[in-house]
């Protein structure tokens, strides 16, 4: 049976990245924090924490904390059943692509700043469910056909992205058309290794088996930057930039070749009446900000 204070105790110095923020968050001393962080690594027979600076957690840590998060909520949920008054928010770890997170996402995490605190994961779509199998998280953004045991889901719609990039950039490597010469040579941006977007978008339009070179730019805003300043061409929302092509700062690789990302929110299904005001929440930004699920 895993202690619960000791749990929470691993929990804290993971979300603080401190023994000492951690004790003064849990009343304690720092070394009575770092008894109970030993006494639970002793139980278990595995590290939990890296101690270092910041502390971090290992992949066992990981677990222990996307287990007390579950507790965390179902515990909240009973105490709202029950009648009794909590101003205690919960911290929930989710993955959002980084995308979504810079656009339309925010608006949901912002209306229920007074339930949870989020701890969030940029992680691209196409990945994003491996962290809800491996029980890092309890809710993820991911794209349709990648159905999680003890996982539900709801179907949220569709983001159009479009290739952009500067004009001087456009005029630089694509002065002669969008070639797989120009595109091996053109340096791409994207958010993380996982990132295809960019990749599949030119094997779809200009041809397969184009090493792109790329910048890896991991925030949605610094990425946007990299394509007004002309760092590099990359797959953008397609809303998102509009401002920026009706003004001449941003330009389309090429005419009518918009890609589209089909994206789900999942949750574990043990937290699902806990969440429901999150899940409420996600499913309305994204009806304001996507296309009709199909």
């Amino acid at each position: 049976m895993i202690s619960h204070k000791a749990a929470r105790a691993v929990a804290a110095v993971i979300e603080t990245g401190s023994f000492e923020i951690a004790a003064a968050q849990l009343g304690l001393t720092p070394s009575a924090v770092s008894h109970r962080v030993k006494l639970l690594e002793d139980q278990l027979g595995t590290v939990l924490i890296r101690r270092a600076s910041p502390c971090t957690a290992t992949h066992a840590g990981t677990k222990v904390h996307a287990y007390l998060q579950t507790i965390a909520l179902l515990e909240r949920d009973l105490t709202k059943e029950l009648g009794l008054n909590t101003t205690n928010r919960v911290t929930v770890r989710i993955a959002v692509n980084a995308d979504s997170l810079g656009t339309w996402f925010m608006t949901a995490l912002a209306q229920n700043s007074d339930e949870f605190l989020f701890d969030i994961i940029i992680e691209d779509q196409e990945v994003s469910s491996e962290l809800l199998k491996t029980g890092e998280v309890v809710g993820a953004l991911g794209i349709a056909n990648h159905t999680v045991a003890g996982c539900d889901e709801i179907a949220l719609g569709s983001m159009d992205y479009v290739a952009c990039t500067s004009p001087a950039f456009f005029n630089r490597y694509f002065a002669d058309g969008l070639t797989k010469a120009a595109l091996s040579s053109a340096p791409s941006l994207r958010f993380s290794p996982h990132d295809t977007f960019q990749d599949k978008w030119a094997a779809q339009h200009v041809g397969k088996g184009i090493i792109l070179p790329m910048h890896k730019l991991p925030s949605f805003s610094v990425f946007l930057d990299g394509c007004l300043e002309g760092l590099g061409w990359g797959l953008l929302p397609k809303d998102g930039v509009a401002p920026y092509l009706a003004d001449g700062r941003l330009v389309v690789l090429k005419e009518n070749a918009e890609f589209s990302s089909h994206l789900v929110w999942r949750w574990v299904r043990s937290a699902g009446h806990a969440l429901a005001p999150l899940n409420q929440a996600i499913r309305a930004s994204a009806h304001n900000a996507l296309n009709p699920p199909e």
